[in-house]
Order: structure tokens, then C-alpha cells, then sequence
């Protein structure tokens, strides 16, 4: 597996995660809800990066695939679409 393909994956993990929580709670309830945790989760991520590179690859991809999942919450509260598979 390479990177790029399991930080798509994590990013459409975390979109639809967040669309069925919104679909069950409404846009602006799972907005309000989910919206904090996942700013603060990506700057979380986002911060700590670097420390973690130190590590070595291994915790660095997995930081780094937590932080893809974040933007995809936040990608999805925004309104952005995501389209894995285009015809």
C-alpha cells in the first residue's frame, strides 16, 4: 500500500463518517457537534507532526493519516463533496 492511496482513504473515512453522523442529526447539529473536535483534532495532529517524524516513517504515516482523517470531517461540515470513483 502506498501512502497517498491510505491518506485518500482515511480522508474518505472521514468523510463519511461525518455524512452519515450529519444525514442522523441534521447539518447543523452534527456542525456544532463535530466541528470543534475536528479543528481541534487536525491542529492537534498538525502540531505534533513533526515530534512524532522524529520517531521515524511508521508513527509519522500514522499521524499523518489521523490529520487526513480530521480534514475529511471538516471537508464534509463545509459542504465539500468527495467522489472516489469517477466514471
Amino acid at each position: 500500500m502506498r501512502l497517498g492511496w491510505l491518506a485518500r482513504r482515511a480522508f474518505r473515512g472521514g468523510v463519511v463518517t461525518t455524512r452519515l453522523e450529519r444525514l442522523r442529526l441534521g447539518r447543523s447539529s452534527a456542525l456544532a457537534r463535530r466541528g470543534p473536535r475536528a479543528l481541534a483534532g487536525l491542529a492537534a495532529c498538525a502540531a505534533v507532526l513533526p515530534l512524532v517524524a522524529l520517531r521515524g516513517r511508521v508513527p509519522a504515516a500514522r499521524a499523518a493519516l489521523r490529520a487526513c482523517t480530521q480534514a475529511g470531517h471538516l471537508w464534509e461540515l463545509l459542504g465539500g463533496g468527495y467522489e472516489e470513483y469517477r466514471g
